[in-house]
């Protein structure tokens, strides 16, 4: 195939850098005559013609452009400014969006609507035509529109993780909130949703259903998310990894399901070039394009089968077999199981996967044709045209049979709420001010008001004045569980002995929650630090906890207020052990980190703790038993392994040890800090073992460099004086 000259596009760029827009034209036309399929020569001619001007002309190489590259951020940002920046003299043909917070690609709404793009993440800011600040009134960034725009409607993208701009509900033009993340947001969803018009999710059967019961007032199903065909894509590497597995290893709770699984993939290392890694753009691309096998795991939560993960999207075009899991019923609506992608379960992975790497011929067959079919249909563009075509015909719509209208007060104090709870920056005085003003409206609201003033002081350091508030949330409300436990943790970040704080018996607290909760108070979490953590939401088990509530009894109902009480009783006792941990009392510890384990059985964090003290207690039984079971819950968590290596060092189990840890580095794993860890136990039990390969081992730990700042990797003084003693022996050598 004859390829365009790269030289003359250059050329043609640097004459109208210099603003011979004419001479430019006269290289740019012939070359497209001979190339037609060359999107960057009918961009380019596009600029010159927006330059002479003639606008006509313009707007037809940039449509010429984009129906060649729909999926280029450049042409379709350029298309938009030029159809901005003429708005009176082009036809009127186009529907009219103020979209934001603008990021990732969803620059392709501009390939069908003029768009005005607002706020979003830095990385996105060069796309926007107008900044917006958190918390904004949408009458500000209406005012801001360039041109005299007048959007026909609003659409706010991914409002579970950035709330909306203030008073949009009232702004009278049509809203829209696109959702991605029912399954693990749903509170923020029950707080943001009665905002809009319509609000779109992802799933297929029962998303809409749940928006509506959520709050929305209309419903209806849209994709946003899909392959980005310039980033990921096949770029034809020698494929040197038989199973790549990438997750999310920051946010254990939100994957908690797939840590059986890891261990499974970890069983084939000595087979098959296993890679285990960290999700980041650029490595993740890189290892796609070198996997003949890419293994996707959505994340828990009761609707999880309602979502399809963009990394299934991006593992299909990167000409991997891709694999999924087969209870993820959205998936089989885009993919034919054995034909275009793997659908796979716990019994089933080890032997689909020996199946597969075996049989080169059939793994590329279904390889390409998911590719394929990826590229043609799945894209970010062609999502996002299916939106717009729904948006446009109004149709495939669901209505909520009762609209419910939102006293001011609770408004002021869900927009608050959501405020806290999103991805955004936070502006402790405007959410102050939004509860203190929820509290003048309806007096009703005291108790919560307090609360949550209570929660912003303890998040910006000032404990006494949380403590006053969270004294004064009770006194007014009676003995909420949420305000108790954020109580017995800001008395422990105060280092305060909090059983004098007044606080009441467990069984006390749990009858004091007389209704069911319709806006959840916001809330402390217990970090075994003795700090609040920065990533207190999706870290939280507690919270996710709420939000499988919210979706499984969404009417808030008799059966969600005992749901709620069971999960922040075990919030309190899992506080109260965090307390009593904190005093030195391991036996009173002890007994409310079981009680919470009751409700909380997965929480790793809680069971890890539970092993720690029953250690200090002297039962190293317990303390073996229960790390065990927190290793298996997060076999690659550094705080896990830390304590499991601790621990089963100390109880002298060193060959158990050695195979756990020579099983884990037969794979490739590409989490620095947990493998810098692995090698170093391995290499200390060998010695301990008087292992064959002991010398060969601490001389590859040696070489591989990470003494420097060794202390950061583990606290363990017996490991410590091991490392010291390899170093010494090394350098007289």
């Amino acid at each position: 195939m004859k390829v365009s000259d790269p030289g003359i596009r250059s050329t043609a760029m640097a004459l109208m850098e210099g603003g011979n827009y004419r001479e430019a034209e006269t290289l740019l036309k012939p070359m497209i005559r001979e190339f037609p399929q060359d999107a960057s020569a009918a961009c380019l001619l596009a600029e010159c013609y927006a330059q002479f001007p003639n606008l006509e002309g313009a707007e037809f190489w940039y449509r010429r452009a984009l129906s060649l590259q729909p999926y280029n951020p450049e042409y379709s940002i350029r298309y938009n400014r030029f159809r901005i920046g003429n708005l009176q003299a082009l036809p009127n043909d186009r529907p009219k969006y103020l979209l934001g917070p603008i990021m990732g690609a969803a620059y392709s709404f501009a390939n069908f609507a003029d768009c005005v793009f607002f706020g979003g993440p830095s990385s996105s800011h060069h796309f926007s035509e107008v900044e917006a600040s958190t918390g904004e009134n949408i009458e500000s960034i209406l005012g801001k529109c360039p041109n005299g725009f007048v959007p026909d409607k609003i659409i706010c993208l991914l409002p579970e993780y950035y709330s909306p701009p203030a008073n949009i509900e009232k702004c009278g033009i049509q809203t829209i909130g696109i959702y991605t993340d029912l399954p693990a947001h749903s509170e923020m969803i029950a707080l943001t949703a009665p905002l809009f018009n319509i609000c779109l999710t992802q799933g297929f059967t029962q998303g809409p259903q749940m928006l509506i019961k959520l709050g929305a007032k209309g419903a209806g199903t849209g994709f946003f998310i899909g392959d980005d065909p310039l980033f990921w894509v096949d770029r034809n590497r020698k494929r040197d990894i038989d199973i790549l597995f990438l997750s999310t290893f920051s946010l254990p709770f939100i994957y908690n399901d797939r840590n059986e699984l890891i261990l499974k993939i970890l069983s084939l290392s000595s087979k098959y070039k296993v890679v285990i890694g960290s999700e980041n753009q650029s490595n993740s691309a890189d290892l796609s394009s070198r996997a003949k096998i890419i293994i996707n795991c959505s994340h828990s939560g009761r609707l999880a089968s309602e979502m399809i993960a963009r990394r299934i999207f991006e593992s299909m075009s990167s000409g991997a077999l891709s694999f999924a899991e087969d209870n993820i019923e959205v998936v089989k609506k885009f993919y034919q199981d054995k034909s275009e992608i793997v659908l796979y379960n716990k019994n089933s992975i080890v032997m689909l996967l020996d199946n597969y790497l075996n049989s080169d011929d059939e793994r590329r067959r279904i390889a390409d044709a998911g590719k394929c079919k990826t590229i043609a249909r799945h894209t970010y563009a062609g999502n996002i045209k299916a939106i717009c075509h729904l948006l446009e015909a109004d149709s495939g719509l669901i209505s909520s049979p009762e609209i419910k209208q939102i006293p001011r007060a609770a408004n002021l104090l869900r927009r608050g709420t959501a405020l806290f709870q999103s991805l955004q920056p936070k502006k402790w005085d405007a959410l102050a001010s939004l509860f203190s003003e929820a509290a003048e409206q309806d007096p009703n609201f005291e108790g919560i008001i307090h609360n949550n003033l209570g929660v912003l002081a303890a998040h910006q350091g000032d404990y006494p004045k949380a403590e006053e508030l969270f004294a004064k949330a009770i006194e007014h409300s009676g003995p909420h569980p949420i305000f108790i436990a954020n109580r017995i943790l800001n008395s422990i970040y105060l280092r305060k002995d909090f059983k004098s704080a007044g606080l009441l018996p467990r069984t006390e607290i749990l009858d004091g929650l007389k209704e069911a909760i319709d806006i959840l108070p916001i809330y402390l979490v217990c970090d075994s630090n003795g700090v609040i953590p920065t990533d207190r939401i999706t870290r939280s088990i507690y919270y996710l906890k709420f939000q499988d509530a919210y979706l499984e009894f969404p009417e808030r109902d008799d059966r969600f207020h005992a749901r709620v009480i069971s999960i922040a009783g075990a919030e309190i006792n899992k506080a109260f052990g965090f307390g009593y941990e904190s005093m030195g009392d391991f036996n009173g510890a002890v007994r409310h980190y079981e009680m919470a384990a009751s409700e909380y059985a997965d929480d790793f964090e809680l069971i890890s703790s539970l092993s720690r003290c029953c250690h200090k207690l002297g039962d190293e039984q317990k303390a073996l038993e229960y790390i065990r079971r927190a290793h298996k819950l997060q076999p690659l968590n550094m705080g896990i392994l830390s304590n499991y290596y601790a621990l089963m060092f100390a109880a002298k189990h060193y060959a158990e040890i050695y195979e756990s840890a020579d099983l884990m580095l037969k794979a490739d794993l590409r989490i620095n800090e947990s493998v810098e860890l692995i090698k170093l136990y391995k290499t200390a039990a060998a010695e301990r073992m008087n292992h064959p390969h002991t010398r060969e081992l601490i001389n590859e730990y040696l070489k591989s460099g990470p003494l420097n700042g060794s202390e950061l990797v583990t606290s363990d003084e017996i490991i410590l004086q091991a490392m010291k003693r390899w170093k010494t022996a090394s350098m007289q050598r």
